[in-house]
């Protein structure tokens, strides 16, 4: 049974050519901003909610939730850009470059 298990990953591997770095880079690349589009917005809310618009400017905690709100969205939207100015800039470098 364990041959026809390295049989099929080596079939997979002869299907996929060089390829196989290039899904691995892709996945880990995913799973980073797919990680950050979860922790970073959460850890802004809190963070400034608690430390920054409660705690330092003295708001209420309908303010500072409402504050908080705007960093975490603010904050997502960066991290979007990051994750489609890496995609781009990662095409542009896979792609062959015609010379004459």
């Amino acid at each position: 049974m364990n041959n026809m298990a390295d049989t099929m990953e080596q079939d997979l591997a002869a299907t996929l050519g060089g390829r196989d770095e290039r899904i691995s880079s892709v996945f880990k690349t995913m799973l980073g901003y797919t990680l950050m589009i979860i922790f970073f917005p959460l850890a802004s809310f809190y963070v400034s909610k608690n430390m920054i618009f409660e705690g330092m400017y003295g708001m209420t905690r309908k303010d500072g939730f409402f504050y908080g709100g705007i960093t975490a969205i603010v904050v997502v939207h960066l991290v979007l850009a990051a994750f489609i100015y890496t995609a781009w800039n990662e095409d542009a470098k896979s792609r062959p470059v015609k010379r004459d």
